[in-house]
């Protein structure tokens, strides 16, 4: 008993040390996120003005678009309880209105498609008395 209750510390504390050095590995670069994708991005080959233009507003896009990310990401983490029930709420209202819409939607198909049916065979019932009736005429 004492055995595999040791053995089930070390293999908890391997795994915990495994899963600590992946963490600290996968966020070492974020501190160096920016001169990371400055010079990293950078072509250091490119000669013609224009491309090198282009590959400025590049950087400046992916620099933006990463900025932006971090402060709608921060801003989430900065959520009130209040905020967090409101957004629910009002995604709960909306996906109950979609719901709604798509129930009368799936009833008024039912409803066309029955009345569809209902009066093509009344049409064809309707057509068959007329050509018995022709048929009695003719004879």
């Amino acid at each position: 008993m004492v055995f595999i209750l040791t053995l089930s510390l070390v293999l908890m504390v391997r795994k915990a040390a495994r899963g600590l050095r992946d963490r600290l590995r996968s966020s070492e670069g974020q501190f160096y996120q920016f001169s990371n994708m400055v010079f990293g991005g950078w072509d250091y080959c490119i000669e013609n003005n224009k491309a090198a233009n282009i590959k400025k507003k590049a950087i400046y896009n992916e620099l933006k678009n990463f900025i932006e990310t971090e402060k709608y990401k921060e801003e989430k983490e900065m959520r009130t309880k209040r905020e967090r029930c409101r957004l629910y709420f009002a995604r709960l209202i909306i996906n109950l209105i979609v719901l709604l819409i798509l129930i009368g939607s799936f009833v008024a198909i039912y409803q066309a498609t029955t009345f569809a049916f209902t009066r093509l065979t009344q049409l064809k019932e309707s057509d068959y008395t007329v050509s018995q009736g022709n048929r009695n005429f003719r004879r």
